[in-house]
């Protein structure tokens, strides 16, 4: 497992993040909560040392699920845990309530990352921080990030408080943060994660045009599964497929080693649901691409999205 430093707190992030959004049961499809020990052991073993997770998924559900199988292991001191409170809780009294939830949760006194996730035109980022700033003091959370922020927005915050990482949607069709927040955050020395980095299952082979996720999956509503894109990220998918093949890889562990290739990318967050999931993500660790096969992942990827 390879680390890298998270910005300047000293903490060093493991390559892979876990995501636990589909450890809910919510928006992904069921979910058995004695699957989040397996994954968890799989995790570690691995040498995998963070998880990020929030108080929207699933209402906290995953947090509780995260938060019992940190408990039956024992190893909340091998994880940092990064926290994500939800955008429509902004506001100071909403941050502290929400942050003490999760802390129930999780079973722990303190976040190691807590994050501000979507902008909320309603409250000014500057009481939102102050906020953060003022639970970091308490030493209730050790770092601050944000999670799907643009870049004028990142780019104020740092001006008010120690931002240390950028979260944000990032695979081979999805690649806007290229255009303003990779080379920010590059620039001043932010951790960037990213989410989604196999376009939520799509680059994993999950899908075909004859098995696409139904309307009460969250995927449906996302961009990449409407009609006609959807059918053009299946057959890139295949395309890639070929490609991974010369590294004797799967698409998914092409996808996801492309993105960790990536100038500023510190970290990718592989939500998992099933433990054999994240066991074909870390083999993602083993596949060296070459600047030839790293540049025809690029061109597939650029022709899904206009």
């Amino acid at each position: 497992m390879e680390y890298r430093p998270l910005s300047t707190t000293g903490f060093s992030f493991s390559v892979l993040g876990l995501g636990t959004w589909g450890m809910s049961g919510v928006d992904w499809g069921p979910f058995q909560p004695t699957e989040a020990t397996r994954i968890l052991r799989i995790a570690l073993d691995a040498g995998v040392n963070w998880l990020d997770t929030s108080e929207s998924f699933g209402s906290g559900r995953s947090e509780e699920v995260i938060g019992q199988a940190l408990q039956w292991l024992g190893v909340r001191d091998r994880l940092w845990l990064c926290g994500t409170v939800a955008g429509h809780h902004a506001s100071p009294d909403q941050i502290r309530k929400a942050l003490e939830g999760s802390l129930r949760r999780l079973h722990t006194d303190h976040l190691d990352v807590y994050q501000l996730g979507w902008p909320n035109p309603t409250v000014p980022l500057s009481e939102s921080l102050e906020a953060l700033m003022t639970l970091r003091q308490e030493g209730k959370i050790l770092a601050i990030g944000l999670a799907n922020f643009p870049v004028e927005l990142v780019r104020r915050a740092c001006e008010l408080a120690p931002i240390a990482s950028i979260q944000a949607l990032y695979n081979l069709f999805e690649r806007e943060a290229e255009l303003d927040l990779l080379p920010f955050c590059r620039e001043h020395g932010i951790a960037f994660l990213a989410h989604s980095p196999l376009a939520q299952g799509l680059l994993a082979g999950e899908f075909s045009l004859s098995s696409r996720p139904g309307p009460s999956n969250y995927r449906a509503h996302r961009a990449l599964f409407q009609e006609g894109v959807y059918e053009e990220a299946v057959k890139a998918t295949e395309q890639i497929e070929r490609v991974a093949a010369r590294q004797a890889s799967h698409a998914g562990q092409a996808a996801l080693a492309w993105v960790l290739d990536q100038p500023g990318v510190t970290a990718a967050i592989v939500g998992v649901r099933r433990s054999e999931h994240l066991k074909q993500s870390l083999l993602a660790l083993h596949c060296t691409l070459t600047q030839q096969e790293r540049n025809a992942l690029r061109r597939l990827g650029e022709s899904v999205l206009p």
